[in-house]
């Protein structure tokens, strides 16, 4: 067998040992370990911990990733995004996302009277085998963007954010699950005490050092009919009020009656120009009443009863679940 044969006999055996490499990656690698030579430390963990050093240099706003405590039948720990330090360095570093703040800030002069409007969008994803029926690969996913960048930009991946992901089998142990993850997140992100970004703003430096401030509040969710229901805590599609931003929407089976006692409460619009839309304080009143009626409430308001949900701050709870809320924020869906 002559030199030759040999090398290309050896490449093939060491592609189909390793791990899955495309034949580029691969070409890559064994062509910087020809130019540079191989690196001492070349296990997992070291990986990892050169990915967590070059990560921990990002610290103007606070560590990249921060850790929250959420509440099950004991506590538990999960890592998000730190979105004000992302933004400071997605900004500084160049590239598309500065581009694309840039020309938003050239259409959309940022004034604190008008800040800009977060849209968080979370769903959740399979990447294993979508039909196995133990799939413990599911995760959710939190992105972030701003409404500003406008409906094509928000349309494309590359404007979106990635804020957060937890496998879907941890956040079952999770009271409220992705909606309390969203809560913690919510408060991370406008109730920092190192940045405000509604009142104070963030400040941006630009690869060139030159200094922006932009103000941004809460403005949206985005989300499918399941993460709905699971987010705010609604009954959904099976409740006798399939939305809770609808009041007169209510359905046949539910057997609530109105207030003579006379016929079953039910409707028959079609159009949205008939609906009628419950309000911010329509919304904190029905939160308010779940503590008087439990079962009757969650029928009426189409809320299930969490302690947790995004709705509320659990103050106080004693054996019967009597709560003390505080409404955080309120986007329109």
């Amino acid at each position: 067998m002559d030199e030759r044969t040999a090398k290309l006999q050896r490449l093939h055996f060491l592609r189909r040992q390793l791990p899955h490499l495309s034949a580029s990656a691969l070409s890559s690698v064994l062509e910087d370990v020809q130019r540079h030579g191989a690196v001492d430390l070349h296990q997992r963990k070291h990986i990892k911990e050169a990915t967590m050093k070059e990560l921990s240099k990002y610290d103007e706003y606070g560590q990249l990733f921060v850790d929250i405590v959420l509440k099950g039948d004991q506590d538990l720990k999960a890592s998000i995004v730190n979105l004000h330090a992302l933004l400071f360095h997605a900004f500084a570093q160049g590239g598309g996302f500065y581009k694309l703040m840039m020309e938003t800030m050239e259409k959309h002069p940022p004034n604190p009277r008008e800040p800009y409007s977060l849209v968080l969008y979370s769903d959740e994803v399979v990447p294993g085998n979508a039909l196995s029926h133990d799939n413990k690969r599911k995760i959710w996913m939190v992105y972030g963007s701003l409404m500003q960048f406008g409906s094509e930009r928000l349309s494309q991946e590359c404007a979106w954010l990635t804020l957060a992901s937890c496998r879907s089998s941890f956040l079952a142990q999770v009271h409220g699950g992705i909606g309390q993850l969203m809560k913690e997140m919510v408060k991370n992100a406008f109730q920092s005490t190192t940045c405000d970004l509604q009142r104070a703003g963030i400040l941006l430096k630009g690869p060139d050092n030159q200094m922006y401030r932009v103000w941004v509040s809460l403005g949206a969710f985005v989300q499918d009919g399941a993460a709905h229901k699971y987010m705010w805590a609604i009954k959904g599609d099976a409740g006798s009020r399939c939305c809770f931003l609808c009041k007169n929407c209510i359905s046949k089976r539910s057997g609530l009656v109105n207030e003579e006692g006379g016929d079953v409460l039910v409707t028959e619009n079609m159009k949205e120009d008939k609906l009628e839309f419950t309000t911010d304080s329509d919304i904190w009143k029905s939160v308010g009443k779940l503590k008087t009626n439990f079962e009757t409430m969650c029928l009426t308001y189409c809320f299930n009863i969490c302690l947790f949900f995004i709705f509320c701050f659990q103050y106080n709870t004693n054996e019967l679940g009597l709560l003390h809320f505080l409404l955080l924020l309120y986007a329109t869906i």
